[in-house]
């Protein structure tokens, strides 16, 4: 059996689209489904999507016409029962849509938007905290939808730290940050600058997006303000969930990472690459689980500095975020998304 799979990443959308389908086509592969991976992402960022996925990668080209015929030969040749699309500007097109139910394809869409979404689809995951179903009283198609962070797709890597004890220090000694894929490099300049402002010196690491294309101007930035900085570039669910149980805070946009971050416990100071990110970190602020800064471009480094040199002993308030974000991620989306697939497909 087959499931089909469309989702992109780039410099513009970042690498979580891709990231979370790749976990869904793993367990879907652990289950006996096959699954064929179709994306427009770039040449270097496939390797990613194969080791994660295990799934049959097709690439699609840019133009619609094009992309429509592949689809339609890989469809009628593999058969799949399902497609899961997690890509805004196609789940509303109707000639993706129309192909689909042609080849009488159980159609899944998966979407973080905080907006409510009428998409012409079979089942719908709005994974955005926002989302419920009083956002549509007066929808127009009439999937059956799953509302919530409950479905918000999220690797069992996360989950298993959840359950080693966290530790909170009595003082900041290391710093995690992590940007999207949307040019995080002048982001994550404002956060570099802010550490060097505070009295006390921490450890600071930065996860690097495979879609980013290159970082020298940081090493080079870290190197002047005289700070000791680590560059992971591997980005194994193990190695991203590692760094975030042995980070003090993480500093970050709200997206995928933020709600990685909030099933392991670890304190969150959002600065948003994109206005989707700053409503997705008010909600968690408004529930205490985090420190909304808003967009970047508005960030101070003096402002983010005192913050820091505020929460170095305020080991009680890191605690506390930590735990009520916990409370609002349980880190099981992915295990309920797959399971509510093959309800529909076996």
């Amino acid at each position: 059996m087959y499931f089909a799979i469309r989702a992109d990443a780039s410099t513009r959308i970042g690498l979580g689209h891709v990231s979370r389908q790749s976990d869904i086509a793993n367990d879907l592969r652990d289950k006996g489904i096959r699954t064929i991976f179709f994306t427009r992402s770039p040449l270097h960022v496939l390797p990613f999507i194969q080791k994660r996925s295990h799934a049959e990668i097709v690439v699609l080209p840019k133009d619609k016409n094009g992309s429509l015929n592949i689809l339609k030969r890989y469809l009628s040749e593999k058969k799949p029962k399902g497609i899961m699309i997690d890509l805004l500007r196609e789940d509303k097109d109707s000639d993706y849509t129309s192909l689909y139910r042609e080849q009488k394809i159980t159609i899944f869409s998966t979407t973080d938007d905080p907006n409510p979404r009428d998409v012409d689809c079979d089942v719908q995951f709005c994974c955005n905290p926002h989302q419920s179903k009083r956002l549509y009283p007066k929808s127009s198609v009439f999937p059956k939808r799953y509302f919530g962070l409950r479905y918000f797709i999220i690797n069992e890597t996360f989950l298993t730290f959840r359950f080693f004890a966290r530790s909170y220090q009595n003082k900041i000694s290391n710093i995690l940050v992590l940007f999207g894929g949307v040019n995080s490099i002048p982001a994550i300049s404002i956060v570099l600058e802010a550490i060097s402002l505070v009295t006390f010196h921490p450890t600071t690491t930065i996860i690097i997006s495979p879609v980013e294309k290159g970082y020298s101007s940081l090493e080079k930035l870290a190197h002047r303000l005289g700070l000791t900085v680590h560059f992971l570039t591997s980005l194994s669910s193990q190695n991203i969930a590692a760094s975030m149980k042995e980070s003090d805070v993480l500093i970050g946009s709200a997206g995928n990472g933020a709600y990685e971050a909030s099933v392991i416990g670890t304190p969150f100071l959002a600065m948003n690459q994109v206005p989707r990110q700053n409503e997705n970190a008010a909600f968690l602020e408004e529930r205490k689980a985090c420190i909304n800064f808003g967009l970047y471009k508005q960030v101070k480094p003096s402002t983010l500095g005192m913050a820091l040199e505020r929460l170095f002993q305020e080991k009680l308030k890191r605690e506390s975020m930590g735990k009520l974000a916990m409370k609002l991620v349980d880190g099981r989306g992915k295990e309920r998304v797959v399971e509510i697939i093959r309800s529909y497909i076996s």
